[in-house]
């Protein structure tokens, strides 16, 4: 089982925000979700490191891995993000990401191409409220002649998420996002739906749970998932 492209950000979100570690800041963020669609069920999860390289630019990894039959890992992928501008108020940032093919093809856990997803962020702060919206195009380069036939090689995606703080500690988040299908017969535009919690007992952790739901050509599918993400 593969994700909807390239939905990674903050979980529980799709949508990825403008901030950064700073220099020498790092972060672990493990992720655990289990997926339904009709009467196929699903445990997958995530780990991802990030570096600051510097005050403007992350680098990180994730290592994605799926728990059910079938299980195994899935498509590992590099990635960075840089500060472009910023006031007080506002954020821009943009963040480069690379796939590699490491999952097993005959499991299905695999896109089967190597992938570039390219994203425009910008994150609206004010006293309660966090606003992050996304642009993003994915270049995909499939091994086949018939992937390259049926799939589309170029995916865009828009996105937009808020977060509402109801105190120091708790934060209400919802998302939506849109995309082009995967396929080229498929005319139709996915779209995924958020809504979750995240809690910081302290600068350093945050705890997060969400639902999310995919509705597609095939099927309307159901994420539920939990989060932790330690800096340090």
């Amino acid at each position: 089982m593969i994700l909807p492209l390239y939905a990674k950000a903050a979980h529980p979100l799709v949508t990825e925000d403008a901030g950064l570690q700073g220099l020498n800041g790092q972060q672990m963020e493990l992720n655990a979700d289990q997926w339904r669609a009709e009467t196929k069920t699903s445990r997958i999860s995530s780990l991802t490191y990030t570096y600051g390289l510097s005050e403007r630019t992350d680098i990180f990894a994730t290592l994605p891995r799926n728990w059910l039959n079938p299980s195994g890992m899935g498509d590992v992928s590099l990635g960075q993000k840089s500060l472009l501008t910023e006031n007080a108020n506002v954020s821009w940032a943009w963040k480069s990401e690379i796939f590699f093919p490491t999952g097993s093809t005959q499991k299905g856990l695999t896109t089967s191409s190597h992938d570039l997803a390219l994203t425009l962020i910008r994150t609206s702060r004010n006293t309660n409220t966090i606003l992050h919206s996304n642009l993003a195009l994915v270049l995909r380069e499939f091994d086949t002649d018939l992937d390259k036939l049926d799939r589309r090689q170029t995916i865009w995606r828009a996105s937009s998420a808020g977060l509402y703080a109801l105190n120091q500690e708790w934060q209400v988040v919802a998302d939506v996002a849109i995309s082009q299908a995967e396929m080229r017969a498929d005319k139709t535009l996915p779209v995924q739906f958020v809504l979750g919690m995240i809690y910081s007992p302290n600068s350093k952790l945050d705890l997060d749970w969400g639902i999310r739901q995919w509705r597609h050509q095939r099927a309307i599918d159901t994420y539920l998932g939990m989060g932790m993400a330690k800096r340090f």
